[in-house]
């Protein structure tokens, strides 16, 4: 193989990990440095927002499922999401019995 190939092969991976980093979701500069929220809420807003991704704005996970993957205490989570439907517009409705996030309030701060 000669270098050219080599190179254009380096290439269209650098390019291919490019588009699968673009797909991931973003997380709102804002969102992580504010202070107002506890980092339990932050942490739970960054992984509410990882799980519907870009593309969508809602997740559907139950309290415990959130907990378990954050490694804290479903009263933790409680807090987490009042203190986001507070201060980041955090909607919860509940869907056959598991609560059903909308993500839109945690990607556009909430003017208050």
């Amino acid at each position: 193989m000669s270098n050219q190939q080599d190179g254009t092969s380096a290439e269209s991976r650098i390019k291919a990990r490019r588009a699968a980093f673009k797909d991931s979701f973003s997380i709102p500069n804002d969102l992580l440095s504010d202070k107002s929220l506890t980092i339990s809420a932050r942490m739970l807003a960054v992984y509410l927002l990882s799980i519907a991704g870009d593309s969508r704005d809602e997740s559907t996970l139950t309290r415990e499922y959130l907990a378990h993957r954050l490694m804290c205490s479903e009263s933790t989570i409680d807090r987490g999401i009042a203190e986001l439907k507070a201060r980041r517009g955090l909607r919860v409705r509940r869907v056959y019995g598991v609560n059903c996030y909308d993500v839109r309030g945690l990607r556009n701060r909430v003017q208050s």
